[in-house]
């Protein structure tokens, strides 16, 4: 707890010093094959929404005698996440009122290809801070959007608006009900928790075509999407195994299709969990009612991923002046 006290205490220094400081310019980075997820069998409580948590920086290999130095490297490294970083921060779609909203459902409800809708929150900047794998995954999405107050606070610390707070919680029941009466297919989670998220669907009039649980081969469920070609597909697998997923479907499928990144959707759709008093919401502080429902899954990722993110914002705007 004091850990997040002090990390909120450091995002509202950075949002306070931001006045008038210029957004930061999008540095580019080369999209490259995503890293593997874990593999079925890995032995992790709820793998539907399990997530690698708060990541430690990689050690650095040992340098030849010839070659590169150790700092340069570390440099090198450092770089290369400021700029993956960059990047992904550079692509989220900045929503401010309801018309947007409305305008990017309908654009997604009528699109004539393959398209991908994915969330950046706290922790997935961290996973792109240390992987560009899973940066260039987020990249490659044809919608990203701002989840939570982490990224809002990073964005005005760059001088950027943040607009609203577009998480998938609140987004994705919105999408859902656009394709009332069309085909949906939901993957995530486990049993029987992903069984009642289809009911919920079919129930607001969605037709639900296929159902898979959260921790299979990311071929199967390609080859699913490819079988029964659903309008909407909804990825309720967390960080970084969604996200991987959806890239591979886009990239396996003709139809027009919108593949959504979900995380714990499903579960709060089956409602195995409950969300946030509105107040609470309201103070920004949902992410602390989510951490006590799951606490030994979540701690390392609010509390420990906080300040891996409060130093990743603080560099962003070092190098943006």
């Amino acid at each position: 707890m004091v850990a997040g006290v002090m990390a909120e205490g450091l995002y509202g220094r950075l949002v306070a010093s931001a006045s008038g400081t210029p957004a930061v310019q999008t540095a580019p980075v080369t999209a490259i094959a995503c890293a593997s997820a874990p593999a079925a069998g890995d032995t992790i409580e709820n793998p539907d929404i399990a997530d690698t948590g708060y990541l430690e920086a990689p050690i650095l290999a040992r340098q030849p005698a010839i070659g590169p130095s150790r700092t340069d490297t570390a440099s090198r490294g450092w770089m290369t996440s400021l700029a993956s970083v960059r990047a992904v921060i550079g692509k989220i779609k900045i929503v401010h009122a309801d018309d947007e909203v409305e305008s990017l459902i309908a654009g997604l409800v009528s699109t004539k290809k393959p398209v991908v809708v994915a969330f950046v929150n706290q922790h997935t900047l961290n996973l792109a801070w240390h992987s560009s794998d899973f940066a260039a995954c987020l990249i490659d999405c044809n919608v990203l959007l701002r989840d939570g107050i982490g990224i809002e606070a990073c964005l005005a610390v760059l001088g950027q608006a943040p607009g609203r707070n577009m998480n998938g919680t609140d987004f994705i029941p919105k999408l859902t009900a656009a394709f009332a009466g069309r085909r949906i297919a939901i993957y995530g989670t486990t049993q029987p928790w992903i069984g009642k998220a289809a009911d919920v669907l079919a129930a607001s009039g969605c037709r639900v075509v296929g159902t898979m649980d959260g921790f299979r081969p990311e071929s199967d469920y390609v080859a699913e999407a490819v079988r029964t070609s659903p309008d909407l597909i909804i990825l309720a697998m967390g960080n970084p195994k969604q996200e991987i997923v959806a890239r591979m479907i886009a990239a396996s499928v003709i139809d027009p299709m919108v593949i959504v990144n979900g995380g714990a959707i499903a579960d709060f759709l089956a409602q195995r969990f409950e969300r946030a008093p509105v107040w609470l919401q309201r103070a920004r502080c949902e992410w602390l009612f989510r951490m006590l429902q799951e606490p030994g899954r979540l701690w390392r990722r609010y509390l420990l991923g906080g300040f891996a993110f409060a130093r990743s914002v603080v560099l962003l705007r070092v190098v943006s002046r």
